[in-house]
């Protein structure tokens, strides 16, 4: 019982940087959503939902790409995850740009 007490724990340990870095990108969505909407983007409360979740998915990408490249520095990480989570979608695109550069 003990030893399952220890799991439980080492696994909530191992989750909740995790959560952290998944709160701020959604945070940084939420604020992409919102300047969205201010500019008459979104249409609908649907086009609200659907682009805090596309921009939430883009900033925790972004997050464990930091993630593994700045394994020490958790809140430079964060801070990169809520950036993805603002610029989204188009974030996404500058990086598959530049990937696709890099192996032509």
């Amino acid at each position: 019982m003990i030893e399952n007490m220890s799991d439980q724990a080492q696994t909530s340990a191992l989750a909740l940087p995790f959560l952290k870095h998944a709160l701020i990108a959604v945070f940084g969505a939420v604020t992409h959503a919102l300047v969205a909407q201010r500019e008459g983007k979104t249409k609908s409360i649907m086009d609200f939902i659907i682009l805090v979740i596309i921009s939430s998915f883009t900033g925790v990408i972004f997050s464990m790409i930091a993630m593994h490249c700045f394994p020490e520095q958790s809140y430079l990480s964060m801070a990169i995850g809520g950036t993805g989570g603002y610029i989204g979608v188009e974030g996404m695109s500058i990086v598959i740009k530049y990937i696709s550069k890099k192996f032509k």
